[in-house]
């Protein structure tokens, strides 16, 4: 009865307890294999016993400790052929040292432990934890097909394959759906040409190699630029000019103490920032002139959608093409350069947000793992975890 309930609290077939020992945190359990004689390979059935052999096969942890199957299995002689045949276990593949599910395990763990953990979890190695994760997961994309709206967003990957990887994120499951090696046009070019269906969206930060390669691959595809980059441009316009006033100005305390009040959006700024700011945009023309173009796409651009802000960009545009700042003019080619997706953004309404999310969960995943040097290793565990 003893037997039978440990066998029935493993779930282990094909096998009979024989007994128990404990080695610090190691638990070890001995097995009799049942002798259940299969046919020889010549056909065969007339099979003896050779002689005996063990198996030792790492198993789930039990109990904060570590197990062990030590199971007794016999060896046996086909009277025909002379062969031997080594006798199979239902719970184990042949010539493994760990059973079915704890390989399963491995997988499961692995989508919150590091390699590490996982290894000291099961008392293996880690090397042992990364063979079978890599043979046994499978994170190949099989269907092909392209989400109806694609987000494409580079990440600092720092594996053997380069300094940045690419994150394709599916807009319809919020999951990311692939990474790429590195984030240069060919790559992308090489990768959309795989995909069997266009997509018919794509939502990218102002990085030009990932408009091409869209372009190029998908001639109707709608891009869009995400608002977060484009706003970001004229900030940082807005910061270079404030910085120049800052070298001439006997009041370049206050423009740098209140660097901020530059940076926040024109909606959002109380009477007193208001006022603050007026006081400080007048101790410099450029920087007043600068600061007026953007409270102007602050207020009037973003502050609407559809085409009533296409109609305030078009009207913000003439602003910038008359100004003669060179920060400003720098602005102007930028703008003109992203015009078409620029304006998408207004009548779709999408950002870059789910990639940038995903990105931050893929920097937990590698500070926690403290880097991951192997492209290969980088994104199946991304996938694994992410996908």
């Amino acid at each position: 009865m003893h037997s039978n309930n440990i066998i029935n609290l493993l779930k282990l077939e094909g096998v009979r307890f024989i007994n128990l020992e404990e080695q610090g945190e190691t638990t070890i359990l001995f097995f009799k294999r049942i002798d259940n004689r299969m046919l020889c390979e010549c056909g065969c059935s007339k099979l003896h016993i050779h002689d005996w052999r063990k198996q030792t096969l790492v198993d789930l942890p039990f109990h904060g400790k570590t197990v062990k199957l030590v199971v007794s299995k016999q060896r046996y002689r086909c009277l025909d052929c002379g062969k031997r045949i080594s006798s199979a276990l239902s719970f184990a593949e042949k010539h493994k040292r760990i059973t079915c599910r704890a390989i399963q395990y491995i997988i499961t763990k692995l989508k919150k432990l590091n390699f590490k953990d996982t290894s000291l979890d099961l008392g293996i190695s880690t090397t042992t934890v990364m063979r079978y994760f890599h043979k046994e997961a499978d994170f190949e994309v099989k269907d092909l097909k392209s989400p109806k709206v694609l987000h494409i967003d580079e990440f600092k990957g720092t594996s053997d394959a380069g300094k940045y990887q690419v994150a394709l994120c599916d807009g319809d499951t919020n999951k990311l759906y692939d990474v790429l090696a590195d984030r240069n046009q060919a790559t992308l070019i090489k990768y959309f040409k795989k995909l069997t269906t266009k997509p018919e969206i794509c939502v990218i930060d102002m990085w030009l190699p990932f408009k091409r390669a869209i372009n190029r691959t998908w001639k109707d595809t709608v891009i869009i630029a995400d608002k977060f980059h484009y706003v970001r441009q004229i900030q940082w316009a807005i910061k270079s000019i404030r910085i120049k006033a800052q070298e001439h100005s006997k009041e370049n305390k206050k423009l740098k103490k209140y660097w901020k009040l530059f940076a926040k959006n024109a909606n959002s700024l109380t009477k007193n920032q208001t006022w603050r700011l007026e006081k400080l945009v007048s101790l410099d023309e450029d920087l007043k002139e600068a600061y007026f173009i953007k409270a102007y796409f602050d207020r009037y651009v973003t502050g609407n959608k559809g085409e009533e802000a296409h109609n305030k960009f078009d009207d913000w545009i003439d602003l910038v093409q008359i100004s003669k700042i060179p920060e400003i003019k720098n602005l102007e080619k930028t703008f003109e350069n992203w015009y078409s997706e620029v304006v998408a953004s207004f009548y779709y309404e999408k950002t870059n947000a789910l990639a940038e999310g995903i990105n931050n969960r893929i920097k937990v995943i590698k500070r926690q793992s403290y880097g991951i040097r192997k492209f290969e290793n980088l994104r199946n565990l991304l996938m694994l975890r992410i996908s």
